[in-house]
């Protein structure tokens, strides 16, 4: 197989997992009952949604095409937005639920279209595990430093 051959046949196989989220996506309706959806590769599907809270509060919720980790959330964008949102406050609690959807194969992370079912909500919150944490505000923005993460957001 030519590379090229390759790269075509890649190219056709996410066109048809975008097309199969977009038509999926047209005719979900959250009041009604609906089919469920099929990636076209019928492969599960891993995502995760990260709540997070201040003072025992939910602040915001952030979707993700991937599962996460604890140790990936020190240095997140997200939290150190909230950090900034919240001066006043000292700890961030965190909750993380990877998710993962039913399919017929091996798993992978969402892509291209299939993004868009999770936010919207059609893939549901099919909870795989569960991680909470809590951080405090120095941790965050000590990281910051560390890394310039601040010097990435303010781009």
């Amino acid at each position: 197989m030519t590379g090229s051959t390759a790269a075509e046949e890649r190219r056709t196989m996410e066109e048809k997992e975008l097309s199969a989220a977009e038509t999926y996506s047209q005719m979900f309706d959250p009041y009604l009952d609906n089919p469920p959806y099929v990636p076209e590769d019928h492969a599960a599907l891993y995502f995760a949604r990260v709540n997070v809270f201040v003072d025992g509060s939910c602040v915001g919720f952030s979707h993700r095409a991937h599962h996460v980790q604890l140790e990936e959330l020190r240095n997140d964008r997200f939290l150190l937005a909230i950090c900034r949102d919240y001066p006043e406050r000292k700890q961030l609690g965190v909750v993380i639920e990877n998710c993962t959807y039913p399919g017929e194969k091996s798993g992978r992370n969402v892509k291209n279209g299939e993004f868009s079912l999770v936010c919207m909500g059609a893939l549901g919150l099919p909870v795989s595990e569960k991680l909470e944490t809590a951080f405090r505000y120095e941790e965050i923005l000590q990281m910051e430093q560390e890394t310039g993460t601040a010097y990435e957001i303010s781009m």
